[in-house]
Formats: C-alpha cells, structure tokens, sequence
C-alpha cells in the first residue's frame, strides 16, 4: 500500500484533488480511500492510500511515501513537518527549484510550477490537475490515461480542453518521467 498526503490551503479543493486521484487510480483497477487527517486551521489535509488488494478500514495508517503541496509556504508550518518520515517525497507547486528546497529541507522534493501553468492553460489559479498529472509521471502508480479518463467524465468542451492540455505540458515538465517509479504490481510491498 502507497500512502499520498495532499496539503493545500483550500479544504475544499484538497478534498477534491484528492477523489480525484482516487478515482482515476480505481480506473486502474487499484483500491483505496480518502480522508481527513484532522483539522488544521493553517492547511487542509487529505490522505490517499492506494492498493492492489481491498484496503480494511481497520487497517492502521502506513506512514506516508509522498506528498502533494499545492503551496510552498506551508513548508514554513511546522505542523508539515510532524511524523513525516525523512524518505517521504514532496511534489511542490513552487518557482523555487528543486535543489534549493532540497538542500534547505530533508527530504527528496521536486518543484514544479503549477500555478503558473494553470493560469497560462486555465486562466485562473487551480493547478491541482497539474499536480495530478505530474505526480502519476513522477511515480507511474498508475497509466495518465487514467487521470485523462477521469477528467473526460468530470469536465467538457473547452474546459476538458484546457485541463487535458495542462495535463500534457505537466507531463512534458516533470522529467525524467518515473524517477519515484511505483511499479502498480508491487504496491503491497511499499507498506513500510
């Protein structure tokens, strides 16, 4: 089982961005869940455990792989920072390049400026999808193509449009793709 933290400042939009990657990663056949890891009145914060085989609500919580920030400012929060594991990965929405954040902060992180694509693409900043995109590149947890299936059912026209064309250049900017490769056939073995 892979467990994936998604913090934003948005407690709506976390919740979303995180069905969101469940969704798709159930047109992969995966199993998982969402939920709230608390309230924190500073960032929301939702947790995805994604695997091959049902996941028993009992199940105590894994300790979390990677990480989805759609704010670099929250890496200035010290809560972030509470029971994280020092080998968890972080994608961050942020201009800072990565091997500033990576030298400031103990762990493996990767920027990738999501905002400004969204709002270059969408005009408006919601660069979820963009994360989205450019986490299943950086992990190949599951094919895009699922996340592009998922898109298609949510969005039409000009806005599934903008969003699978932002999907597109995310995947473009995030190189080499698979550098946190998950292969989908040994999620079990990532329990640890």
């Amino acid at each position: 089982m892979i467990e994936i933290q998604i913090n934003m400042q948005d407690e709506h939009r976390n919740k979303a961005t995180a069905h969101l990657l469940l969704l798709a990663a159930q047109q992969a056949q995966l199993f998982g869940r969402v939920y709230s890891n608390g309230q924190n009145p500073a960032m929301a914060v939702s947790i995805v455990q994604l695997n091959q085989q049902p996941i028993v609500v009992e199940q105590p919580r894994r300790s979390t792989h990677f990480v989805i920030m759609a704010d670099d400012s929250l890496f200035n929060n010290p809560q972030f920072w509470t029971h994280l594991p020092p080998n968890t990965r972080i994608l961050v929405n942020s201009t800072q390049k990565s091997a500033d954040l990576r030298a400031k902060y103990p762990h493996d992180i990767i920027s990738f400026p999501a905002e400004g694509l969204a709002n270059m693409i969408l005009g408006h900043n919601l660069p979820d999808t963009a994360l989205l995109a450019a986490f299943v590149a950086l992990t190949q947890c599951f094919p895009n193509n699922m996340l592009d299936q998922v898109l298609r059912l949510r969005f039409k026209g000009l806005i599934l449009e903008r969003h699978l064309t932002m999907m597109a250049e995310a995947i473009k900017i995030v190189q080499p793709h698979g550098q946190w490769a998950v292969d989908a056939n040994n999620l079990n073995k990532l329990s640890e």
